[in-house]
């Protein structure tokens, strides 16, 4: 929890962030720099600490346990900041992000900095005493896992299992950029098995006992690490009292404005993995999303009655390479 303020706290009026992660951060920055003094800016966080997914791989839930129309609840009071378990706002930003398998997301849960790092560094203890890992979903992460582990431990065995004909073949992407790294991973030594579908039960990311997996078509193969590049969901659970405010795939619905898409929430904004917003769920683009919502927060706070919001534009597919 952090609040920035710059009047007596009782005449203040709260704008709301819950989440600090790769889109809720940058709102906050925005958002800090334009608020009037009438405005305190109270940010809700999980963890004391940033996480990085896509450093993760080399190297927010949020404790909101209930959003009303006008208040989040937490779970616990603030009262250095003069706050209560329930905080009243009168704009609010939701920034959960996405629920990913370890390591995109903090392992088992741990929120401060001592216990993220000790947790990284078993996970990284355990993949150097292994000698044959097996990485299950070919997307961006499990591309990226692939590499690293291969770059840093050539002589390991890394098989890498993807359930479709080809990689990124569903993002817009051009298909000579999913040959390239298919390429690359070969050559670093990666074997890589298209079109098949694996079952792991109810095995999670990290070491195991060595066991053999069934791919299919009478393809096998042993590992002794199993790292899971699947699974990843909007964290809208916050949002699951209000259904109407979520499509099938429970994100939420936004006006081009980042406004929810209903005139009683109007007030509140989204940002992030969590939208519904037709473009990759990436930190390139979710970064872009907070100076909108910021400058249109402030809009609303001059003037509520004002039409004049910037909209938001779905940017095109990108990736990085390295």
């Amino acid at each position: 929890m952090s609040s920035t303020s710059a009047a007596p706290t009782s005449d203040l009026k709260n704008v709301v962030i819950v989440g600090l992660g790769l889109s809720g951060a940058p709102t906050a920055n925005s958002l800090a720099s334009s608020l009037p003094p009438s405005h305190r800016l109270v940010c809700i966080s999980a963890t004391e600490s940033a996480y990085y997914p896509p450093a993760a791989l080399r190297g927010g839930t949020s404790p909101a346990v209930e959003l009303k129309k006008h208040s989040v609840v937490v779970d616990k009071a603030f009262s250095e900041f003069g706050l209560g378990s329930e905080i009243e706002f009168e704009y609010a930003v939701l920034a959960m992000g996405s629920e990913y398998p370890a390591p995109c997301r903090p392992i088992n849960g741990q929120s401060s900095i001592p216990e993220v790092s000790n947790a990284l560094r078993a996970l990284q203890a355990d993949i150097a005493r292994s000698s044959s890992l097996l990485v299950v979903g070919g997307g961006p992460v499990g591309i990226e896992f692939s590499g690293e582990v291969s770059y840093l431990y050539p002589e390991k065995k890394v098989t890498l299992v993807h359930s479709r004909a080809s990689f990124l073949d569903d993002d817009g992407f051009k298909k000579s950029l999913g040959e390239s790294l298919l390429g690359q991973l070969q050559k670093m030594g990666v074997e890589v098995v298209f079109n098949a579908k694996l079952d792991t039960g109810e095995l999670g990311t990290g070491k195991i006992e060595e066991q053999e997996f069934d791919l299919g078509g009478g393809r096998k193969v042993q590992c002794d690490f199993l790292f899971k590049a699947y699974g990843n969901s909007p964290a809208t659970s916050l949002l699951s009292p209000h259904p109407d405010l979520l499509n099938d795939a429970k994100r939420v619905r936004v006006r081009p404005s980042l406004q929810l898409d209903s005139d009683d929430f109007s007030h509140i904004f989204a940002v992030g993995d969590i939208t519904d917003i037709a473009e990759s769920k990436q930190w390139a683009h979710a970064e872009k999303h907070g100076p909108v919502v910021a400058s249109n927060i402030v809009s609303l706070i001059n003037d509520p009655s004002t039409t004049n919001l910037k909209r938001y534009s779905a940017a095109a597919p990108l990736i990085a390479v390295s």
